[in-house]
């Protein structure tokens, strides 16, 4: 080689060493592997968080439709609405139209 000092870095030719050895500065990608890091940590906290809260969403659906039937059981036995009129018959209708 040239120069004595070049043949310690990366070079295409070779001289008398049986291979080249390129090396790759990695330290400009531990910024973006931290970056990274920490973003799929909040992908997967904000996952988890969803599925937390659509459990309690289905929980709360279902005492709800409890409720509401209750209600309009307690309105039927009143005479208030008739039994065609209630949500659970109205929902029956929309099940089977469908």
């Amino acid at each position: 080689m040239d120069d004595p000092g070049s043949m310690y870095w990366a070079s295409p030719y070779v001289g008398q060493h049986g291979a080249s050895v390129v090396q790759v500065e990695s330290a400009k990608l531990v910024p973006l592997l931290l970056v990274l890091s920490i973003l799929c940590g909040l992908a997967i906290a904000v996952s988890l968080f969803t599925m937390w809260q659509a459990q309690k969403s289905e929980r709360e659906t279902r005492m709800l439709e409890y409720y509401v039937l209750e209600l309009d059981g307690k309105m039927m036995a009143q005479g208030v609405i008739e039994s065609g009129q209630s949500w659970s018959a109205q929902k029956q209708k929309r099940g089977e139209s469908k």
